[in-house]
């Protein structure tokens, strides 16, 4: 028995290969190694990170994404979001000009926060209020742009909805600005001192997926790596991104358009981006990545970040995987009048009858409100009359497509592969089987005789 266990280990071992996906490298360290980047382990993200499929939801790279994390100012962009909703209501517009409060311009005055001027009475547009807030990460405008929506207390309670709605399960806002509560306690009433707003590197993927689906008009913002606030009046500024995979930065990334970063001593230094390439659209979370204190770890953030939308755009692509058209599947001969699209590497296809979809068969998760892409379809039905003579079918061509010749290939060597594993695992155990008939009938026969 010990010698048949061994063998069917083996066997497990030596087919178990064959079924198993593409994956990447085990972790962002030996990722990034690959590309070069030889990280100190003290720069490494601690928080986790994520890449999805934008349009589809789908998962394409996960590492500790489950780990709670402060979000720093990753929490701003769900007040973009709900400003986002509020336009969408008609409540104001990008042009709608506001006035400074009392508690912004008071708030705006805090040179430990990221922070823009704003002297009371002053006047800025939503649309000033959204550069100031995703590039330099303003506190005071992004505190102005929450005022229209609501109090701050009931501003917190929809992002916590709205984040509740998206199926961040593990996400809790406290506060608007991103900061730690102790920052914000002279400025802010009902705060719970010490307390943070947290999130996962898997939460905040969610969140990136629904914003550039739902208002992709915010990409016009944050791909800028730098902005000029009221050119040619007293409150000419000049801001700059600090995230440098942005066009023209120092790790810039080919149709990098986005999304937002954060940073504060408890989270060390986020980062949340999307990218499109053709037509696949990627979202990107790092989080915890190096020291609060130590400035390098800015471009340590972005080189992670740049390495897993390099390795993911390398391996997947968004493409027509069922042409519209007649089908043979799961048994049944099948028509679809739309393309089936999605979001695939160099595997295998195969597909699937889900009710009443056709779907593309894979062991692949996706995030909360997305789901595998499909189509609708019809079954053809051919009628035959009684006395018509029905025609032989004529023989079909064998694929011409490189592509799909080399997957059957890679389909029948899998299949005969596990073939000859089940037959060489039949043969032992067949073989034990009558060796231990044959100990039974030698013992018998030595009792017989006895």
């Amino acid at each position: 028995m010990k010698r048949l266990f061994s063998a069917l280990l083996c066997a497990i071992i030596l087919l178990t290969p064959l079924f198993q996906t593409v994956s990447f490298a085990q972790s962002v360290s030996e990722l990034s190694s690959e590309y070069g980047y030889l990280i100190d382990p003290a720069y490494l993200p601690k928080g986790g990170t994520i890449v999805a499929d934008a349009t589809t939801g789908a998962i394409l790279w996960q590492e500790d994404e489950q780990i709670l994390w402060p979000t720093a100012s990753l929490a701003k962009m769900m007040v973009v979001y709900l400003a986002y909703q509020a336009m969408a209501r008609g409540d104001f517009t990008e042009q709608t000009e506001v006035e400074v409060s009392e508690d912004v311009a008071y708030l705006s005055s805090d040179s430990e926060l990221s922070n823009n001027y704003m002297p009371l009475g002053s006047v800025f547009t939503i649309s000033e209020l959204l550069d100031l807030t995703i590039i330099p990460s303003s506190a005071s405008a992004v505190l102005l742009l929450a005022n229209q929506l609501g109090t701050h207390q009931e501003v917190v309670w929809l992002m916590n909805q709205t984040a509740r709605d998206m199926g961040m399960a593990n996400t809790s806002y406290v506060n608007v600005v991103g900061a730690n509560n102790d920052l914000l306690l002279p400025y802010l009433e009902g705060l719970t001192p010490g307390a943070d707003n947290v999130s996962t590197a898997y939460d905040q993927a969610i969140f990136a997926a629904h914003l550039v689906r739902d208002y992709p008009q915010v990409l016009a913002h944050s791909v800028q790596p730098s902005f000029v606030l009221k050119p040619g009046t007293e409150f000419e500024e000049l801001f700059e991104s600090r995230n440098l995979t942005l066009p023209g930065a120092y790790y810039a990334f080919e149709g990098m358009d986005g999304l937002k970063t954060g940073s504060t001593n408890e989270a060390a230094y986020n980062l949340a981006l999307t990218a499109q390439q053709g037509d696949t659209r990627l979202v990107a979370i790092v989080q915890g990545a190096g020291l609060w204190e130590d400035w390098e770890s800015e471009g340590y953030r972005s080189i992670i970040g740049h390495v897993l939308m390099s390795e993911s755009f390398s391996k997947y692509a968004s493409r027509v995987v069922l042409p519209a058209g007649e089908h043979d599947i799961d048994g049944r001969r099948i028509i679809t009048t739309e393309d089936l699209i999605d979001t695939v590497g160099d595997e295998p296809l195969s597909f699937t009858l889900l009710d009443e979809r056709v779907v593309r068969v894979s062991d692949r998760a996706y995030l909360p409100g997305f789901e595998a892409p499909s189509v609708a379809f019809e079954d053809v039905t051919v009628p035959v009359e009684v006395d018509q003579d029905i025609p032989e079918a004529e023989p079909v061509d064998e694929p011409t497509d490189p592509v799909m010749q080399k997957n059957i290939k890679q389909s029948l060597i899998t299949l005969t592969l596990y073939l000859i594993g089940l037959l060489i695992l039949l043969l032992i155990l067949r073989a034990s089987i009558l060796r231990a008939v044959r100990r039974r009938i030698q013992r018998d026969k030595r009792r017989w005789r006895g």
